[in-house]
C-alpha cells in the first residue's frame, strides 16, 4: 500500500519529508532537507528545499521550484514560474516552466525542455526531444537535442 501525504496548508520540513506515494499540498512546501515522493510531488505554489526534490512520478508547482541540490523526477517537471537547482535538473519526461530553468549542473529531459524565458545549465543541456526557450539557451557544456533548438534569444555553449 502506497502512503499518500496530502496537506491543505503550508508545510515546513525541518530535515526531510518522505512519502511512499504522492505528496500533495495546496500551500507551499518548504524543506531544510529533502522532499521525496515515491509518486508525484504536487504543489499549488512554491516547492523549496535546502536539499533535493525527488519524485518517482511528476514534480508540479503552480509557482517556483527552488532547491539547493537536485530536482529529479521519473516523469515531468512543470512549474508556472521558474525551476532553479544548485545541482542537476533531471527528468524522464518533459521540463516545462513559465519562467527560467537554471541548474548549477546539467539540465536533462527524456522529452522536451520548454521554457518561457532562459534555459541555463552549468553543465550540459540535453533533451530527447526539442529545446524551446523564449530567451537564451546557455550551457557551459554542450547543447544536445533529439529534435530542434528554438530560442527567442541566442544559443550559447562551450
Amino acid at each position: 500500500m502506497k502512503c499518500r501525504w496530502t496537506q491543505d496548508v503550508n508545510v515546513k520540513v525541518g530535515v526531510q519529508r518522505t512519502a511512499g506515494g504522492d505528496v500533495t499540498v495546496s500551500g507551499d512546501v518548504t524543506g531544510g532537507g529533502d522532499v521525496t515522493g515515491g509518486g508525484d510531488v504536487t504543489r499549488g505554489g512554491d516547492v523549496t528545499a535546502g536539499g533535493d526534490v525527488t519524485a518517482g512520478g511528476d514534480v508540479t508547482a503552480g509557482e517556483d521550484v527552488t532547491v539547493s541540490g537536485d530536482v529529479t523526477a521519473g516523469g515531468d517537471v512543470t512549474a508556472g514560474g521558474g525551476v532553479t537547482a544548485g545541482g542537476d535538473v533531471t527528468e524522464g519526461g518533459d521540463v516545462t516552466a513559465g519562467a527560467d530553468v537554471t541548474a548549477g549542473g546539467d539540465v536533462t529531459a527524456g522529452g522536451d525542455v520548454t521554457v518561457g524565458r532562459d534555459v541555463t545549465g552549468g553543465g550540459d543541456v540535453t533533451a530527447g526531444g526539442d529545446v524551446t526557450a523564449g530567451g537564451d539557451v546557455t550551457a557551459s557544456g554542450d547543447v544536445i537535442e533529439g529534435g530542434n533548438v528554438t530560442a527567442g534569444g541566442g544559443v550559447n555553449w562551450a
